[in-house]
C-alpha cells in the first residue's frame, strides 16, 4: 500500500510538472509570437518611414555588402541591387567630379568608395548622367559609420544619404549667370558714359573756348550779342550734359 502510494504521488508530481511545463511553454511561444509581431511591425514602419523619405538610402555592413535600399536610392540608380556588392555597384554607374567634370575611373578616389572605407562623416556632391535623357544629375552624398560600441571603433554599417541636388545647383547656376550679366551690363554702362563724356564734352568745351576766344578780339557790334548768346547756350548746355551724366552715372 505504501509503495502504490508512493508510485501515485510521483505520477502526480510528473503530470503536475508536465502540465506546468506546458502552461510555460504556451506563455513563451505566447511572448515568442508577440515579440515577434512587434518588431515585424516596427520593420514595416520603419520601411515604409524610409520608403517615403525624399532622398536615397544606402546601408552596408563592414563587408560592403547592402542590407538596404530604400526606393528613392534605385530611382537615382537603376543599377543598383540588394544582391550587388558595394564595389559592384561602384563599377556600374559613371560619378563626375563637379569641379573637372571628369569620371571617377579610380577607384580608390570615388567619393562612394572613400565613404565605405572611411570611419568618418563625409559630405560630398558629384553628378552622375541620366542614360535616358542624358542630363547631368547632381547628388548630394552624406555618409554616417555606425560602430559597435562608443567605446570601440570597429565598424558595425555604413549609412549612406544621396538627396537630388538638381534643382538647387540649377538655380545656384542661374544666380550666377544673372549676376554675370548684371557685372557685364555696369560694364557696357560705365564705357558708354565714357564714350558719351568725351564726345559730349569734347566738342562743347571748344565750343564755349572758341566763342570765348572770339569775344576777346575785334567783333563787329552786331556779332557780340550772337557770340555771348552762343557762349551762354554752350555753358549752360555743358552743365545740363555734366548733370545728366552724372546723375545716371
Amino acid at each position: 500500500v505504501a509503495l502504490s502510494i508512493l508510485v501515485i504521488y510521483f505520477v502526480f508530481q510528473f503530470v503536475e510538472s508536465t502540465t506546468k511545463l506546458k502552461e510555460l511553454n504556451n506563455s513563451l511561444e505566447e511572448q515568442v509570437q508577440e515579440r515577434t509581431f512587434y518588431i515585424e511591425e516596427r520593420e514595416k514602419l520603419l520601411n515604409e518611414f524610409l520608403t517615403l523619405l525624399p532622398f536615397g538610402v544606402y546601408i552596408v555592413d563592414k563587408y560592403k555588402q547592402p542590407l538596404y535600399i530604400n526606393q528613392k536610392c534605385k530611382e537615382l540608380f537603376p543599377n543598383i541591387s540588394e544582391y550587388h556588392h558595394a564595389e559592384h555597384f561602384l563599377s556600374l554607374i559613371d560619378v563626375y567630379n563637379v569641379q573637372t567634370d571628369e569620371v571617377y575611373e579610380d577607384i580608390s578616389t570615388h567619393p562612394i568608395y572613400l565613404v565605405l572605407e572611411s570611419k568618418e562623416k563625409i559630405k560630398q556632391d558629384f553628378y552622375i548622367i541620366d542614360t535616358r535623357t542624358y542630363e547631368k544629375i547632381y547628388i548630394l552624398m552624406i555618409s554616417t559609420p555606425v560602430f559597435e560600441s562608443d567605446e570601440n571603433k570597429f565598424l558595425k554599417h555604413v549609412i549612406i544619404a544621396f538627396e537630388n541636388i538638381t534643382t538647387q545647383k540649377k538655380q545656384e547656376k542661374a544666380l550666377i549667370d544673372s549676376k554675370k550679366l548684371a557685372e557685364e551690363a555696369v560694364t557696357i554702362k560705365k564705357e558708354f558714359l565714357a564714350t558719351m563724356s568725351h564726345e559730349l564734352r569734347t566738342p562743347l568745351n571748344a565750343v564755349v573756348g572758341i566763342s570765348h576766344l572770339l569775344l576777346e578780339q575785334e567783333y563787329l557790334t552786331k556779332q557780340y550779342e550772337n557770340l555771348s548768346t552762343l557762349k551762354f547756350s554752350a555753358e549752360n548746355l555743358t552743365l545740363i550734359i555734366n548733370d545728366i551724366l552724372d546723375s545716371v552715372s
